[in-house]
């Protein structure tokens, strides 16, 4: 596997290391970690593998990397310049914050865009090979054409929701989709470690949620969102001091790709909506969405929901025993919007009841939390966003939810250090056709 940059003025063999030097690496494939929804025509494609470094055509004694495979918007800033940035500018601004975040973001080893054949792997824009006639109408699709910049740059644009590029609607006929151009781009990092979703120990998986909410709180302390929080971008790492010593717990947070700089409040803007011109915007102009601090949150408060609600404890069930109705408030509040919005209150609902009745008595305390901090981000969401003419303030964002953000986690590892080792597992699926 060799990976290439896409600098300008990169020698023969481009390709940036980690300090930002070019030069030609070759990696070796050893296990395929991941490839969900790899292969759907939309999003990024993105599949990620343990690999060695080639050195004199051997990878005897090389350490074990992660190879991350994607495709980023051409335009889109690169995920390993973003992270070089990332940790120059908490060096430079937040001394104080530079080793908790430093401890708790990925390191690289290598990044660039995948050469082939001399050309740099690239998709066509769709918008860009529509021919049409003298009316305007769409006849045909010219292969043939080269591709030209349609849209705003993602770096000069604004953002809107989890991509700079993706939101920027233009009038068509019939309703075309658009498809962004996009490069083949791949990333190595020095960390390689198991995925919250698949820890097995609950004190472990809120540990690694503890050290995620200290790297939040500098992250936007320095005015950056992430964008992307999720189950799988979070890790859990054991760090080994010495043999025979027990492993040091903490938690990292990958994926920054689309991290953002959350900016300032401005004016309301004009938001075409929908793409026939015949369909009237609303009598009050908002403004497109934007990231802000609260959404990072929520999202790892999700996060933390998910590893209590869709997960049971490891043998304290009966074998052939069911958890259909946990199953139920877990398929609900995980694939249903709808009903993940309505869940969204401050006091508690009725899945609310349902999931203390279905929980372990050991997690219930846990639950009990999480509904608490739901309360306080809904009455921060309300405070921030009650002017729907203006972007949130992020500032006012930020100050809203992390403290008492901060305060419920760590009791709740607290609590958790108290119980009893409680490992645990997904759910028993029952065989009920395609209900799942």
């Amino acid at each position: 596997m060799r990976l290439s940059s896409i600098c300008s003025d990169a020698p023969a063999l481009p390709y940036r290391d980690a300090n930002g030097d070019n030069e030609a690496v070759v990696y070796r494939t050893e296990t395929l970690l991941s490839q969900t929804a790899a292969h759907g025509i939309y999003g990024r494609g993105t599949r990620v593998w343990t690999a060695r470094r080639v050195v004199n055509s051997s990878t005897e004694g090389q350490p074990l990397v992660v190879i991350k495979d994607y495709w980023v918007d051409t335009d889109r800033t690169r995920e390993g310049d973003i992270l070089y940035t990332l940790r120059s500018d908490v060096l430079t601004r937040d001394e104080k914050g530079a080793k908790t975040l430093l401890d708790h973001i990925p390191t690289v080893v290598h990044h660039g865009d995948v050469v082939i054949s001399g050309q740099h792997d690239r998709t066509r824009s769709f918008e860009d090979i529509i021919a049409t006639d003298s009316n305007g109408e769409h006849v045909s699709i010219d292969l043939e054409a080269d591709i030209n910049p349609t849209r705003v740059s993602a770096d000069e644009g604004t953002s809107t929701h989890l991509s700079q590029t993706s939101c920027v609607w233009r009038p068509v006929r019939k309703n075309i989709l658009f498809l962004d151009p996009k490069t083949h781009y791949r990333v190595v990092f020095h960390e390689y470690r198991q995925s919250l979703q698949d820890e097995k120990s609950l004190q472990a998986a809120f540990i690694a949620v503890r050290d995620v909410t200290r790297c939040l709180a500098t992250l936007h302390r320095m005015s950056w969102v992430h964008r992307d929080i999720s189950a799988g971008t979070i890790l859990v790492v054991r760090d080994q001091s010495s043999p025979g010593q027990a492993p040091t717990l903490r938690g990292l947070l990958m994926d920054f790709e689309l991290l953002h700089v959350g900016g300032s409040r401005q004016s309301p803007v004009l938001v075409q909506y929908g793409r026939n011109l015949e369909i009237p915007p609303p009598l009050i102009s908002l403004p497109p969405f934007r990231y802000h601090p609260l959404n990072d949150w929520e999202s790892l408060w999700w996060v933390s929901l998910y590893m209590i609600v869709y997960r049971v404890l490891a043998g304290t069930y009966k074998p052939g025993e069911t958890f259909e109705e946990q199953l139920d408030v877990a398929l609900t509040l995980f694939y249903d919007r709808g009903s993940r919005r309505s869940f969204l209150t401050v006091g508690r609902n009725e899945l609310d009841h349902k999931l203390e009745r279905c929980l372990h008595p050991d997690i219930r305390y846990v639950l009990d939390m999480l509904i608490r901090l739901r309360g306080a981000l809904v009455r921060a969401y309300n405070s921030v966003e009650n002017d729907c003419t203006e972007h949130p303030d992020p500032t006012r964002s930020r100050l809203s939810i992390t403290s008492t953000f901060t305060r419920t986690i760590f009791a709740i590892c607290q609590y958790l250090d108290s119980c009893r080792r409680l490992l645990i597992e997904p759910i028993p699926v029952p065989h009920w056709g395609n209900r799942c």
